[in-house]
């Protein structure tokens, strides 16, 4: 006879806290977990979803797991636990699409106006969702699903509790109203005090538009959750006085402190964002300066978990000492990689400049056409490939990147798999008056 889920309720099974307790809905699928240790397990897809669908993933999942061959085995948090079957914690994360560039962040090469509607998919299992689940909402950008504000009125009149994970450009009537009936807190990354490193970072010039919404959340609610992700870019301390100082005009209650998950990585760190001594003591100022505004600061572990310290009440707390994690044999001669959010920052910090692409790949041959498109003229292409030495690309030589780079004053544009080692390179053989460009992203 086919097992059901009823037949493990309140026994030991192999498994961990996510089995029967968590759902996260993706853009493209249904998953247990979004553990970056072995990979998420997936439940299903969206289309075919079904409660039915959904108990029978757990019971293949207990299955595979029993017999030691599921990716959760090899999961530090696979361990035996009693099984219980209601859905504690729930992600909605229907789309990849979003309005901002925040420059650290992937989660915005979505198709705009994509983003399925949640409410089907959460009806058909919620004879399984605990009174008290949490439902946390992420992506891409949520407001931009054209389901949300139902979305959110179907969360909050059911009596759930929510998180809108969001960056403010767009001002939702349903999350003020879910604010001001407590059954939601609102968390937002603003990572800048001042307006020009706000575009810097966040690759959009919103800056007024977003303090104008968190002054108008605030009046309804004080669960208004500020996040500042400190890295190379943002630690000047005047960008956090000035943070700090619009947080209190708006009486902010509650902030976190993280670092941008790259630059504070376990490996060593080839950029292109770093978190070096400047930002550590960065950190720590952050933190000192809310303690004396009286405002409820917090640690993140997104990042701060790699190298975790608690206090006495065993809460993450702020790294006590400085840990190196740059790899200098990368940037051997001290030339740290810059990068901008978006095509126009890019192209304002090209022009009128001496500008070499580094690789005469696919990549490279994009980002000669983007400069061409945007008339940045006296483009040069340097490679390591002998073969190519000599050859043109729409009627530009390509030139050995070992001569060119004993070269001075120069702009290295660095960009595609290789960006790293060709910044090593440069940093080996190229004098301090040269500047490297690790170019994110771009639309031809």
């Amino acid at each position: 006879m086919r097992k059901r889920i009823e037949d493990y309720l309140g026994k030991k099974i192999n498994a961990c806290e996510y089995i029967g307790h968590r759902i996260n809905f993706n853009a493209n699928n249904i998953t247990l977990c979004h553990e970056a240790e072995v990979g998420a397990y997936i439940l299903g897809n969206v289309d075919d979803f079904s409660l039915n669908n959904y108990e029978l993933s757990l019971l293949r999942h207990i299955a595979e797991v029993e017999e030691g061959c599921s990716i959760c085995n090899r999961c530090s948090k696979c361990k035996s636990i009693k099984f219980e079957n209601k859905i504690a914690y729930i992600t909605i994360n229907t789309s990849d699409y979003c309005n901002s560039s925040c420059i650290y962040c992937d989660a915005h090469y979505g198709k705009e106006g994509s983003g399925y509607n949640p409410i089907p998919l959460l009806e058909k299992v919620k004879c399984y969702i605990d009174d008290n689940c949490f439902f946390d909402w992420g992506g891409g950008e949520p407001t931009l699903n054209p389901y949300f504000e139902e979305s959110i009125r179907w969360i909050s009149e059911n009596g759930y509790r929510q998180r809108i994970n969001t960056n403010g450009i767009i001002y939702s009537e349903e999350t003020e109203k879910a604010l001001d009936k407590g059954t939601a807190s609102l968390r937002m990354s603003l990572d800048a005090g001042t307006k020009e490193c706000f575009y810097r970072v966040k690759g959009h010039d919103k800056y007024e538009d977003v303090w104008n919404h968190i002054r108008a959340y605030r009046k309804v609610s004080d669960n208004i959750y500020l996040k500042y992700n400190v890295f190379n870019l943002n630690s000047e301390k005047k960008e956090i006085d000035e943070f700090l100082s619009k947080s209190t005009d708006v009486d902010i209650k509650h902030i976190i402190i993280d670092a941008e998950i790259s630059a504070y990585q376990r490996e060593l760190n080839k950029g292109p964002f770093f978190f070096t001594r400047k930002e550590f003591d960065a950190i720590h100022y952050l933190w000192d300066e809310c303690k004396k505004k009286n405002i409820d600061v917090t640690v993140s572990g997104y990042a701060f978990s790699v190298r975790p310290e608690y206090d006495e009440d065993k809460q993450l707390k702020l790294p006590s000492l400085y840990f190196d994690n740059i790899d200098w044999e990368t940037i051997s001669n001290g030339i740290f990689p810059d990068i901008f959010a978006n095509t126009t920052q890019l192209i304002d910090q090209i022009k009128n400049k001496d500008n070499i692409i580094f690789g005469a790949g696919s990549r490279g041959k994009q980002l000669l056409k983007l400069c061409q498109i945007n008339k940045i003229k006296g483009i040069r292409i340097i490679d390591n490939d002998s073969t190519k030495i000599g050859k043109q690309i729409d009627g530009i030589i390509i030139e050995d990147a070992q001569t060119v780079l004993k070269e001075s004053n120069n702009t290295f544009l660095v960009v595609g798999r290789y960006a790293a080692e060709q910044v090593k390179e440069i940093n080996n053989h190229a004098d301090k008056s040269n500047k490297i460009i690790w170019v994110k992203e771009f639309d031809i």
